[in-house]
């Protein structure tokens, strides 16, 4: 097995939302470990003991305080001295004194009282589990039923594994895993000198040579993994250790190479410095009823924002499959008015009346919008007792959801209790897929059409309770998957017929009500066809992932802006960012701070930049020059050359484009376009009226004031020749001009004549020439892609990004937390598409 050293010496180890934290040998100092960097940065000073296996990071002070870390900041809870552990969204504690139990929830900042003594608590899975005070039996506790059980016992250890528990007998003898039958466990095993749970998998140290082995429930088998160690901590599939002497830290990491791949590029994108160390993030790939493509984190539970909206959903269909409801069962709750549509949720009191709905319109309404209202409504006709029964009756073990904004900040339980793993919205669609949910076919085929569903047919929803209208939901998005995967594999022709026979299926979402976390999350069935020689049949995939704990993101300005710079056929380095705009020319960036205070040069290697002037409204660059206008005035100013002087070169523009060498000027009114003579103050008219100019080459182009007619500038008094129609975009350099089309669907080149273009290539969001080639970002801005030359042939060169920036030796695209976002979701897609694509 494959160990990694990944640090020194350390006191302890602990780890909280997948992150793993070690305390100094001398307990001084708190570290916390990139994956994606290897390094440590210190994170708190002194600290006794740190607790992990929450979202949160907890540390017991030498002054006895328990403190709680959130990815960025330390809180005092003011809790409790006895023993604690961290479990999903909270943690746990008993008291000093009475060992009773004690949760703590983090968002409403209290203690709550859940239990009577016990022994000890046992942590590591999803679930709390305790050992009774006589030491007599262990019990479950249930925060839906507040209540606990006594599920079996005694024995000398157990461990929580995501949502189940395994145990040793007393003498240490056996090993016993809990079915989830309160008194009913299975033998797995024999002899252990202490077993290591908190992961995905149970390991096990040999009471003899203490090695420590892995259990994999699939195939009921044991393996030898790694040689004596202490401190071992676990975490998805991924164990850590220290060696004996506590003199090194080591990584044991067994994801296959897929999800090592995902997991790289998620750590690259939500690893921004902004976030901090406030990310959880998880995915999962699976054939439905098959095998795991990948999976990072599956089986922990996460806040799953209106993903969990499939539970109270589901619950609805299962009454009305047994008989228990129909669609015209009526849902209540309280509006304003007769015509109130808002998703806001009242309460019973002044100025609110009663409205109703029926469930065949509730439903599809709670599934297409983020609406709380008849969400609640759903929520209050079922209990969120029978909800989280029924999530448990389907087999999703670590499920439970509560009321959202009825109860809100309230002394009730929060919106911010609704625990979801994706394993369990996988089992939930393999249920459904495989018949074993609903006895009807109607009610099958009714859960489906109420899914947002994206299959090319353009579908629309307008909800009869709030009157919203949302769609139309379009396969734009898969098909440019589809066709980047298909280019890729030199099978494009086939991408007509293979998304005929696509869908998806999906529930998604982002947000919160309180934006106290902030998150996306989506739970999706991936239909695909298979096309043998012999068989065709459609294979169905789940995919989901969520990203958690991004708290207070600017949704206008991303954090991560970062300007990237093509330098080798696929190799990206970032050079710069974030700015409000950048321009290049040769070998020179030019960029605008996102204050528009100051403006800077780069040239050569990473970090060179050097402020040249400011502050700027906008920069132009082209021909040796760079260009820029004055907030106040929006006048033109020309940079000299020599450290910050510029000199004002004329008045205000509608617009400016650069071409031939000499700089152009649309006049503020749009009758005129001017041409600089070099000289302050002298500019020359070529021409006008126009709605826009564009430069780049050695040609200046003017659409004209209808926005029908394209036209381009001899270079000679008020020459001007009509070459085409208007375009969408305008990409020149030297003497080649591309377009792209009015609607985006096609990438044309100039042919050198008049109203002559040829079609190079299809749908495009945008595109730019650099170092003379031309290049097209995807409709959906997931990929950038590189033109051959010569027919329609293309060339993937890179990830997905904001836009494209040409005029330079190089190309440059900005990368965004969105469209960083957007690229790692199109990866999960990959190897499904990419499986069935090989078929045809």
């Amino acid at each position: 097995m494959a160990w990694t050293k990944i640090g020194g010496r350390a006191h302890s180890l602990a780890l909280f939302g997948g992150r793993l934290a070690a305390l100094a040998p001398n307990r001084q100092a708190v570290y916390i470990f990139n994956p994606r960097t290897r390094a440590w940065t210190k994170i708190a000073g002194a600290m006794d003991a740190l607790i992990g296996g929450a979202w949160d990071l907890y540390g017991r002070t030498p002054s006895g305080r328990l403190l709680r870390y959130d990815g960025a900041d330390w809180h005092d809870t003011k809790g409790h001295g006895g023993q604690v552990v961290g479990i999903c969204n909270a943690v746990y504690a008993l008291g000093a004194t009475t060992k009773e139990v004690f949760r703590y929830d983090r968002l409403m900042h209290r203690w709550e009282r859940i239990g009577p003594p016990v022994d000890h608590l046992i942590g590591g899975g999803s679930k709390l589990y305790a050992v009774n005070a006589k030491r007599s039996a262990v019990l479950e506790w249930s925060r839906y039923e507040r209540r606990w059980t006594n599920i079996g016992g005694p024995g000398a250890q157990f461990v929580g594994v995501g949502g189940t528990l395994y145990g040793l007998t007393n003498n240490r003898g056996e090993t016993w895993r809990y079915t989830g039958t309160p008194k009913q466990w299975r033998k797995i095993g024999g002899s252990s000198a202490r077993l290591i749970g908190g992961g995905s998998v149970l390991y096990s140290e040999n009471p003899k040579t203490h090695d420590v082995w892995r259990y994999t429930a699939a195939s009921n088998r044991w393996d030898k993994v790694g040689a004596p160690g202490i401190e071992f901590v676990a975490f998805d599939h991924t164990l850590y250790g220290m060696t004996t002497d506590r003199a090194q830290v080591y990584q044991l990491d067994e994801a296959n190479a897929e999800t090592k791949r995902l997991r790289q590029q998620m750590d690259n994108i939500f690893d921004h410095p902004h976030y901090g160390n406030r990310v959880m993030r998880g995915f999962l790939v699976r054939e439905l009823g098959g095998a795991h493509i990948a999976g990072h984190a599956a089986d922990v539970c996460f806040q799953p924002l209106s993903v969990l909206k499939l539970l109270p959903y589901l619950h609805s269909l299962v009454d009305i499959d047994r008989g228990d409801a129909k669609l015209s069962t009526q849902v209540t709750w309280w509006q304003k008015d007769s015509s109130d549509t808002d998703t806001t949720c009242l309460k019973r009191g002044g100025g609110t009346i009663r409205g109703r709905a029926p469930l065949s319109d509730a439903l599809p309404t709670m599934m297409w919008e983020s609406h709380n209202r008849t969400l609640d409504a759903v929520m209050d006709r079922t209990g969120t007792k029978a909800l989280c029964r029924r999530a448990h009756e389907l087999d999703l073990a670590q499920t439970e959801m509560y009321p959202g904004c009825k109860q809100g900040d309230g002394p009730d339980r929060p919106w911010a209790d609704n625990l979801t793993t994706l394993e369990d919205m996988a089992t939930l669609y393999g249920r459904i897929d495989g018949g074993q949910t609903f006895a009807q076919a109607s009610s099958k085929a009714l859960f489906e059409d109420n899914m947002l569903v994206i299959d090319g047919t353009n579908r629309t929803y307008q909800s009869p309770i709030t009157g919203r209208r949302s769609g139309p939901l379009t396969d734009g998005q898969l098909r440019t998957i589809v066709q980047e995967h298909a280019n890729n594999m030199g099978k494009s022709a086939v991408v007509n017929g293979f998304m005929a026979r696509c869908q998806l299926r999906w529930k998604g979402g982002s947000g919160n009500p309180h934006w106290t976390d902030y998150g996306y999350c989506s739970a999706i069935e991936l239909t695909l066809p298979l096309d043998g020689p012999h068989s065709s049949r459609q294979q169905k995939y789940f995919i989901g992932h969520y990203v958690v704990q991004l708290r207070h993101p600017n949704p206008v300005d991303p954090p991560n802006v970062d300007l990237s710079r093509l330098d080798a056929p696929q190799r990206w380095s970032t050079v710069g960012g974030p700015a409000a705009m950048w321009v290049a020319d040769g070998a020179y960036i030019y960029g605008l701070t996102p204050d528009r205070k100051a403006i800077y040069r780069y040239h050569h290697g990473p970090g060179r930049w050097t402020r040249i002037g400011g502050p700027a409204e906008r920069i132009y660059a082209g021909g040796g020059r760079v260009y820029a206008t004055r907030p106040e005035t929006n006048d033109l100013w020309r940079y000299t050359g020599n450290g910050e002087a510029w000199q004002r070169l004329g008045g205000p523009g509608a617009d400016f484009a650069i071409a031939g060498g000499h700089i152009f000027r649309l006049a503020p009114d749009k009758r005129a376009v001017y041409r600089s003579n070099g000289i302050p103050g002298s500019w020359s008219k070529v021409g006008g009226p126009a709605s826009t100019i564009h430069g780049g080459g050695d040609h200046l182009y003017a659409t004209t004031p209808d926005g029908k007619r394209l036209f381009a500038y001899s270079g000679l008094g008020m020459r001007w020749t009509q070459i085409g129609a208007a375009f969408a975009q305008l990409a020149a350099a030297g003497r080649k001009l591309f377009a792209l089309s009015k609607d985006r669907d096609a990438v044309l080149r100039y042919r050198g004549q008049p109203m002559s273009w040829e079609t190079i290539g299809g749908d495009a969001h945008s595109i730019a020439v650099a170092g003379g080639q031309l290049y097209g970002l995807a409709p959906e801005r997931g990929s950038i892609w590189r033109y051959q030359g010569s027919g329609t042939s293309w060339t993937n060169v890179g990830p997905a990004s904001a836009r494209l920036i040409g005029g330079g030796h190089q190309l440059l695209a900005p990368r965004t937390a969105q469209a960083a976002r957007y690229q790692w979701i199109k990866e999960l897609y990959r190897e499904p598409i990419r499986r069935a694509l090989a078929t045809w």
